[in-house]
């Protein structure tokens, strides 16, 4: 079973020569939890608590909604999305209100974050964002009693950034880290679902640039597609993702495709854009085809999903929406 990440010499120098993306944590930030009144209406006996830090930098934080239980609930967390370059956890409060009331119906807690940017400092990439992330749930995890959260049932979900931050940890071994003098990363990176709603199926450009081949689209000829991959690797030219070492490790860490296996939670996965040719950089990395490759490999290998592609014609069954997809998976 996929329950423990076993990392093959690539990866192992990988995470060696990218040491400043990873967390050095030296001591553990106390939990300060201040209960305040919430952004907008809840179900009676809600707690709320905003800007709870979950490392030691200004924008590692989240807020959370605990409803009232005389026993440990779920937790479902949302991502915020933005290209790793912006975003806010307040984004999720605009639009999704009635998602979080329902699942504080259902005696599910809830959790939007923040995390730090790619484009942190100029070393920075995609990593810097996805440490914060699973270390948030790892935070949580280890202050599960101090939320009333049963640790064994967190699912999370979210749109572009935030949908493909939830499949990497979905299908990625869990990277909880027995050996670290920080209790806080001894916990478990693992979810029971994910959403996946118009994001990424995968990091890795080769990959993203293979699956576009096989439906007739050359990915790096569509404007703003290589520079912005150039940049966002720190690479000179396309062909050092075969030969440079570091990013041929990067490229596998990040390719969520890869790391998917039959024992993987059950995901959700929605894209409601036109299915035509892109034709631009947001287009190609929003487009269905990026869902469709995450059901056609669900599908080869038997891992429960729900797909949501109407442009593809593929629909969910019963209509299921990702608040009632992820109440059925927390409620189990």
């Amino acid at each position: 079973m996929k329950k423990y990440i076993f990392l093959i010499p690539m990866i192992a120098f990988f995470l060696t020569s990218c040491s400043k993306e990873v967390d050095k944590i030296s001591s553990t930030p106390k939990l300060t939890l201040t209960l305040s009144p919430p952004p907008f209406s809840v179900p009676a006996g809600t707690k709320f608590s905003a800007d709870v830090s979950f490392n030691q930098y200004p924008n590692s934080t989240f807020d959370i909604f605990m409803p009232s239980s005389g026993k440990p609930t779920a937790l479902a967390i949302f991502i915020h999305g933005g290209g790793f370059v912006g975003g806010d956890k307040s984004s999720i409060y605009s639009q999704g209100q009635d998602d979080i009331k329902s699942y504080l119906d259902h005696s599910i807690a809830f959790a939007t974050i923040n995390y730090r940017f790619k484009n942190e400092n100029p070393d920075s990439n995609i990593l810097i964002s996805l440490a914060d992330i699973k270390r948030c749930i790892q935070f949580i995890r280890y202050h599960a009693s101090s939320f009333n959260i049963d640790k064994e049932k967190i699912a999370c979900y979210g749109g572009s950034a935030g949908g493909g931050a939830s499949i990497y940890l979905a299908f990625h071994p869990d990277m909880a880290d027995p050996g670290n003098i920080d209790p806080i990363m001894k916990e478990s990176t693992r979810i029971i679902a994910a959403g996946h709603l118009t994001s990424q199926c995968t990091y890795d450009p080769i990959r993203m640039e293979a699956m576009y081949a096989e439906s007739g689209i050359d990915l790096f000829a569509i404007p703003g597609i290589e520079q912005s991959v150039l940049a966002d690797f720190r690479a000179d030219s396309i062909s050092q993702f075969y030969t440079d070492p570091r990013l041929v490790a990067l490229r596998h860490e990040l390719e969520m495709l890869g790391w998917m296996t039959p024992d993987d939670p059950e995901f959700f996965v929605s894209n409601e854009n036109p299915a035509a040719p892109p034709s631009d950089r947001r287009t190609a990395l929003h487009h269905p085809l990026q869902g469709k490759a995450l059901d056609n490999k669900a599908t080869e290998i038997g891992l429960a999903h729900v797909t949501h592609i109407p442009s593809l014609n593929l629909l969910a069954p019963n209509h299921e929406t990702i608040s009632q997809f992820m109440i059925r998976k927390l409620s189990e």
